[in-house]
């Protein structure tokens, strides 16, 4: 019991600069699957626990999609408890032999997938927005060089180029709506 209480492994993750609260991805019962990110959602660097509240042993599968990582760029990882180093790989996903009321403890250094599982929603619709402001400015000063060029080449003011500046709106607006759905897909406020 005192090797538990001393392991600076996982008072390091405990004690992570971040300070992110881990989250259960996985809830099977008796079976879960926690998981934070280590120094930034971002960091591809993430603490992975495979929890077994059952009286006898259990394999656990997971994949990295569920812990918000890229397997396809590569990826190390660390058993905590069994002391053991794995080298990269690109496996999505991988199965443990956890013991009856037992943890199987995991670092992941790995590459973040944009919109991971880990960021605050919240935060993401301030970038999205923040998107939708850029793209505002970028239409207010297309529009601006439309008139420009209407006026410079248009004597007759024809509104060939307004139709132009139509489409190309249009077709923003349709990326923002796209990108905004597939982000939030399984948001109320999305269907």
């Amino acid at each position: 019991t005192i090797d538990i209480l001393t392991n600076k492994e996982i008072i390091a993750l405990n004690q992570d600069p971040l300070v992110y609260q881990a989250r259960r991805l996985v809830d099977h019962g008796d079976f879960e699957v926690w998981a934070k990110p280590l120094v930034s959602t971002m960091s591809g660097k993430v603490a992975v626990t495979l929890l077994n509240r059952s009286n006898k042993i259990a394999n656990f599968s997971f994949d990295l999609d569920q812990v918000g990582l890229d397997a396809s760029k590569g990826y190390t990882f660390r058993d905590i408890w069994a002391k053991k180093d794995y080298d990269k790989t690109t496996t999505e996903g991988w199965t443990f032999e956890v013991a009856p009321h037992g943890v199987v403890v995991l670092t992941i250094d790995g590459t973040s997938k944009p919109f991971n599982v880990f960021q605050d929603r919240r935060n993401l619709i301030k970038i999205i927005l923040g998107s939708v402001e850029k793209f505002k400015k970028i239409e207010v000063k297309l529009f601006f060089d439309i008139k420009f060029l209407e006026k410079k080449f248009y004597s007759n003011g024809q509104p060939i180029s307004s139709i132009l500046f139509c489409a190309l709106s249009h077709r923003v607006i349709l990326f923002i709506t796209k990108l905004y759905r597939d982000v939030f897909k399984d948001d109320f406020f999305c269907n």
